[in-house]
């Protein structure tokens, strides 16, 4: 076995470690233990991005036949694109800065029309939206809602992105204290839009 060969082998075996490792500690997770919950997130995070972050790397510093390679890798990696390459903007070359927020940018809007279509067709459902076990220390329980109307928020926290989080409870609070026959009229208003209408019925979303 090769010297190469061997490496890969142990970095393979490194990885499905790593992976079991990771597993176990999900299985294992309090989820009331906050700081155990934020340390294995951000370890599968990392774990996740790192492939991506390493591709990256070899299209910014690599050899011109690598990084080729590597850029046409990271054009299909979808929304695992995003983070390497708005990190390493800053230590990019010049020539390389633009291309790098050109694919972030691409991939943002990719994974925003795949939310989009989703959420077009739960606009489209009146059933109602299953309630919480109620718990004792809530003081308000949650204002009934039906599907089309959580996507109603949604749709606009997506294309509202400027409105802070209180804001948008409020918003949200007196939309979902509608009679349902407004809440209707609200949500056709809201598709009548330009705003709306540019990605709700956007030609690549159609099914």
């Amino acid at each position: 076995m090769s010297i190469s060969s061997f490496c890969c082998r142990m970095k393979g075996d490194a990885q499905l470690r790593n992976e079991d490792e990771i597993w176990a500690q999900l299985k294992a997770l309090n989820p009331d233990d906050i700081e155990a919950v934020n340390a294995l997130a951000d370890r599968i995070k990392g774990h996740a991005r790192q492939i991506p972050k390493d591709t990256t790397n070899m299209w910014l510093k690599g050899d011109e036949t690598n990084s080729i390679k590597a850029l046409e890798i990271l054009v299909e990696l979808e929304e695992l694109t995003i983070h390497p390459t708005i990190e390493a903007y800053a230590e990019a070359s010049a020539d390389k800065k633009a291309r790098l927020m050109y694919l972030a940018v691409e991939q943002q809007l990719d994974v925003r029309k795949m939310l989009l279509k989703t959420l077009r067709q739960m606009l489209q459902d009146k059933s109602m939206v299953p309630q919480p076990i109620p718990i004792e220390t809530i003081e308000e329980p949650p204002l009934p809602r039906r599907f089309c109307d959580e996507a109603y928020i949604l749709v606009r926290r997506l294309l509202n992105y400027s409105e802070d989080e209180a804001e948008n409870g409020l918003n949200s609070d007196a939309f979902l204290e509608l009679p349902p026959e407004e809440r209707d009229n609200e949500i056709q208003k809201a598709l009548a839009t330009k705003e709306w209408t540019i990605w709700i019925t956007d030609t690549d979303m159609q099914d």
